[in-house]
């Protein structure tokens, strides 16, 4: 019981309060901290918010969050309204991305739009872990995938640490500088993949 008393409950906005986005966090600090003194909730808080000064500042607070391993940071436009889904303009996500390659050792099949021609790539790092990319390809690319044992760059925001996979890896093109010795070396029985 006494573990269930570390739990925090954390408020970012108050999407059914009206107005712009400081009224409604307004509304949300008052709504959190009626709760925490008249109903005996000190699980609720609100989540801490700050300007962005300047691109410094922004770039200052990335690192210090991805520092304790945070995914990144969330913009929100000044005195934005609440959009229901994603918005492109009013609320942004900052996070580091980074890039990498790959030596393509399979073709995964399309579904849905993507029926009869490439869904993914089933790639290996350099240390012989597999993983597949799914995204960052044209039509053009996706009818005449590149061939198995091209190299390609791909940017990913993070490896999973409990599968050592990259976390959204996007395609970036194809490596024409990189030797395909370099992928082998790492591949402890890997896994040998059809093509489409």
């Amino acid at each position: 019981e006494e573990r269930w008393r570390e739990l925090k409950y954390i408020v970012f906005d108050a999407p059914t309060a009206s107005g712009g986005f400081e009224s409604r966090l307004a509304q949300a600090e008052t709504a959190t901290a009626h709760l925490r003194d008249n109903d005996g909730c000190g699980f609720v808080e609100i989540h801490p918010h700050e300007p962005c000064r300047d691109l410094n500042h922004l770039t200052e607070e990335l690192e210090r969050i991805e520092k304790l391993d945070g995914e990144g940071l969330m913009m929100r436009r000044k005195h934005s309204l609440y959009h229901h889904g994603r918005s492109k303009t009013d609320l942004l996500k900052v996070k580091t991305f980074k890039d990498d390659e790959g030596i393509v050792c399979g073709h995964q099949k399309g579904t849905g739009k993507h029926i009869n021609r490439m869904g993914a790539l089933l790639c290996r790092l350099r240390n012989g872990v597999e993983f597949k990319v799914g995204s960052g390809f044209t039509d053009k690319e996706r009818e005449n995938p590149p061939a198995i044992g091209t190299i390609i760059t791909f940017r990913y925001f993070e490896f999973s640490k409990s599968s050592g996979k990259p976390r959204f890896p996007v395609s970036k093109g194809i490596r024409t500088d990189i030797d395909e010795t370099e992928f082998l070396s790492g591949k402890e029985g890997g896994t040998a993949v059809a093509s489409l």
